[in-house]
């Protein structure tokens, strides 16, 4: 014969003690409660109690804190203030009393238990001030009601979680990403330099960066506690308008990297052209500075050879004149006079003393005759004494 519902429930006091010896929970009173002392809190929903001789992790039932210390996961919206709430609840030293569900342990061997102080369940007080959830994990449903009526409670009151302008919540979050993205400066000028396009560039996707984190942590916390306290809804609105403004960003910093690019590109060109400009106007003015120094020094070489010939001409011709015969005429012989008779060649007659001529009479040989003898002396223009008849001369002697 099948047992009754009352039949379990009046064998469930006896089960739970049984499970309470297996898993070393002694002590225990008839309601199948425990009393424990606190050792520490390891976050807003875990703690560490002796009793029995044991130390133990103690998880609370059917509520659920922000995550602060999975290894996962990052330090969730509202952690450290759950943290904080338990610490303050449950001083290392209190006593405590557990009272249990149907199952006792979860699969990290942790003990399930409600938390009692006095004849508050502490349980319920983290999800009253905003800061936990509650859960129902079958079969472990006990305290759920009282939990979640503790959580209507914060969210009627905005406690915690609920709070308007909440900094951590996925719209904030996202509104932070949003505004340093919206406040990145707009793209440098069509002039701007290839450097100043690489910093907007440059900065632009530090600001990118930084959103791409926010953006993985708003995905990443689809199974965070404040997500089941506020609904999926936000987080999802949130999501997707950080994400639209990020491929946008994307876009606009891959444009700037492109532009960058293309404008060092014709940066580097034209440094080029003008080095080469630079050089070929060096190389020009080298040349033009050769060409000059060379007809400086071809004229110099022509001025200087042309002075070594001319102080040559006169040196030989003040040779010549040096090596020259040298006459003189006679101390009592006058020089003679010029050509009375111009025109005439004939023989010369000459008075006494040699010094004056007359045309010598027609019947003298040669008489009208221009001279046919070239002046035996080439460069004397000293008087000349004539042979009889007055057909040769010779340079009238020195003094």
């Amino acid at each position: 014969m099948p047992r009754t519902l009352a039949h379990r429930r009046a064998l469930l006091p006896l089960v739970v003690v049984g499970l309470l010896a297996a898993t070393g929970l002694a002590a225990c009173s008839s309601d199948g409660s425990v009393d424990a002392k606190v050792v520490r809190v390891v976050d807003g929903d875990t703690f560490e109690a002796e009793y029995g001789g044991q130390m133990k992790t103690v998880r609370l039932l059917n509520v659920d804190t922000p995550e602060t210390k999975h290894p996962n996961k990052i330090v969730e919206c509202q952690g450290p203030e759950a943290t904080r709430f338990l610490q303050e609840k449950l001083p290392a030293g209190k006593t405590v009393k557990l009272r249990f569900d149907q199952e006792t342990t979860d699969k990290y061997n942790r003990v399930l238990a409600a938390t009692f102080l006095g004849d508050e369940l502490v349980n319920a007080s983290i999800a009253r001030a905003g800061l936990g959830v509650a859960i129902s994990i079958a079969p472990n449903t006990k305290y759920y009601e009282q939990v979640k009526a503790a959580q209507d409670e914060a969210r009627a009151q905005k406690a915690g979680l609920f709070q308007d302008n909440l900094t951590c919540s996925p719209s904030a979050v996202a509104e932070e990403q949003l505004g340093a993205l919206g406040a990145v400066p707009a793209d440098p000028a069509a002039s701007a330099s290839s450097k100043d396009i690489s910093a907007a560039a440059g900065a632009l996707l530090t600001v990118v960066t930084v959103a791409r984190s926010g953006e993985g942590m708003l995905k990443d916390a689809r199974d965070a506690v404040i997500v089941a306290a506020l609904g999926a809804d936000g987080l999802n609105d949130a999501t997707g308008r950080l994400t639209r403004e990020l491929t946008t960003a994307d876009s606009r910093q891959q444009a700037l990297v492109k532009r960058a690019s293309s404008v060092k590109a014709e940066e580097d060109k034209r440094a080029a052209q003008a080095a080469a400009e630079a050089k070929r106007k060096a190389e020009e003015a080298k040349a033009k500075a050769a060409a000059e120094a060379k007809r400086k020094a071809e004229e110099a070489a022509a001025k200087a050879a042309a002075e070594a010939a001319k102080r040559a001409q006169e040196q030989a011709q003040a040779r010549a004149e040096a090596d020259a015969p040298t006459y003189s005429v006679p101390g009592n012989v006058a020089p003679p006079a010029q050509n009375p008779y111009p025109g005439y060649y004939g023989p010369r007659c000459y008075a006494p003393g040699g010094q004056t001529w007359t045309p010598c009479p027609e019947k003298a040989p040669g008489y009208g005759q221009a001279p046919t003898q070239a002046n035996p002396y080439p460069g004397y223009v000293g008087p000349r004494c004539y042979a009889p008849g007055g057909k040769s001369w010779t340079p009238c002697p020195k003094k």
